[in-house]
């Protein structure tokens, strides 16, 4: 069957008075083209576009005065859900209008999110355990949250990405939070981070059970980082194919707990000059600061008493704070140490962070061994001990070779009188108070 537009009707109509009001010696009336509705609703005049020949005002489709739904007037689009695309007849994708609200309300109990795309306003909490299927986008609104409180299952595909994205390009949302058993696998974060420690926050802290965080995508990213993840956690964790596109607006790429670095690789794709913020704790177990082509920034004091601190070659290492990075056993006379062991062509660097304040490396007991090391810049506090970039204490062994040591407010090197420290081949510039002191 083959369907009329309301205006191709009219013409017909008004020309069918007129051949019958014709004499019969009169021209015949040329017949008048009538859209047949095959054609795309382009041409001038059966679109429903020219104003005069709107016959159902009630139509509103993109600002057209007769858009209808009859075939063949040009009628809209659907089923983008490409925030920012427009729908085939000019009209801007509004998730607020055409996606599925989101709200605390929906979100009380284990739910399974299957739909093209849902909306999110406000601060929202997920009560109970939230899947979302392949394929699915949530838009957030402006400074908005969506915070799953008891896990998520967000197992997207290569193909069919899950998708967490600002409602308007232009106004940036607020966080996606994880806790509890999750499996976030193949999605995208744009848009978010502003107000917020980051614009996703895997937080495994406690987690006995399984956790998967793989090939995650972030872009666009604002406030403090794209991506935090703290522990501990106690169970399988598995952290792998991240790739950070757009985080250049962050203050830092990414933000983990001192325990979940064991969990990060090279193989990640951190960006460009990525910075990785590591919060300052008292950590229980070993840490190993690995070579991964990143920054890190140490916030506030760091101390290992669980384990051997180790630095690969080639890191740079920055504390923000006017604290220590120390190595400090527990108990004391655990045999536990700080291993810096650089090489010639890929020293390590500790330093002072953006704040321009850190007081030194520090062993209280164990022992260390710092090879083509760089230690720089430690700050008096203005009571105690004077300032060193290197200070040995309770009972530890200091081993440092083929170092530098340089531009700290006391002296490059300090042992107290418990210490013991054994140096050689070092250099020393610029140390206001003195190569080494040693009581």
């Amino acid at each position: 069957m083959r369907f009329f537009s309301r205006s191709a009707f009219v013409i017909a109509a008004l020309a069918t008075i007129s051949a019958c009001s014709s004499d019969g010696d009169d021209e015949p009336t040329p017949p008048t083209t009538i859209d047949d509705g095959t054609g795309d609703g382009t041409d001038a005049g059966t679109d429903g576009s020219d104003e005069g020949e709107d016959t159902d005002p009630s139509d509103d489709d993109s600002g057209s005065p007769d858009s209808g739904d009859d075939e063949g007037d040009g009628g809209t689009g659907g089923g983008d859900t490409d925030a920012g695309n427009e729908d085939g007849g000019g009209k801007p994708f509004n998730p607020a209008e055409e996606c599925d609200a989101l709200d605390d309300a929906s979100l009380t109990s284990t739910v399974t999110l299957d739909g093209d795309c849902y909306y999110v306003t406000g601060d929202v909490t997920a009560e109970g355990k939230v899947t979302i299927e392949p394929g699915v986008s949530v838009y957030l609104d402006d400074k908005a949250t969506l915070y799953f409180k008891k896990g998520l299952i967000a197992n997207g595909t290569d193909s069919a990405k899950i998708r967490f994205l600002a409602a308007d390009a232009a106004k940036p949302f607020g966080t996606v939070k994880v806790e509890e058993v999750s499996s976030v696998q193949y999605v995208e974060f744009k848009g978010g981070g502003v107000d917020a420690e980051a614009m996703f926050d895997f937080n495994m802290y406690g987690t006995s059970d399984p956790v998967t965080a793989s090939h995650l995508v972030f872009d666009d990213g604002h406030g403090t980082s794209c991506f935090r993840l703290s522990g501990p956690a106690y169970g399988t964790v598995n952290v792998e194919d991240l790739t950070f596109t757009g985080c250049s607006g962050t203050t830092y790429t990414l933000s983990v707990d001192p325990e979940m670095l064991k969990y990060l690789t090279a193989e990640n794709d951190y960006g460009t000059s990525p910075k990785l913020l590591v919060p300052g704790f008292t950590v229980y177990e070993a840490l190993t600061f690995k070579d991964m082509g990143v920054r890190y920034i140490i916030k506030g004091g760091l101390t290992v008493r669980g384990g051997d601190l180790t630095v690969e070659p080639g890191v740079e290492i920055q504390v923000d704070s006017m604290n220590f990075l120390e190595l400090s056993p527990q108990p004391s006379s655990a045999n536990y140490w700080f291993r810096a062991v650089g090489t010639e062509n890929k020293p390590i660097v500790f330093k002072a962070g953006p704040g321009g304040k850190w007081r030194g490396l520090k062993i209280t007991s164990g022992k260390s061994q710092f090879e083509y090391v760089t230690i720089d810049g430690a700050k008096d506090t203005g009571s105690g001990d004077p300032a060193a970039n290197f200070t040995v204490d309770g009972g530890g062994v200091g081993n440092i070779t083929n170092s530098t040591l340089s531009n700290s407010d006391g002296y490059g090197l300090f042992k107290k009188s418990n210490g013991t420290l054994n140096a050689s081949n070092n250099t020393f510039i610029n140390n206001k108070l003195g190569d080494e002191l040693r009581n």
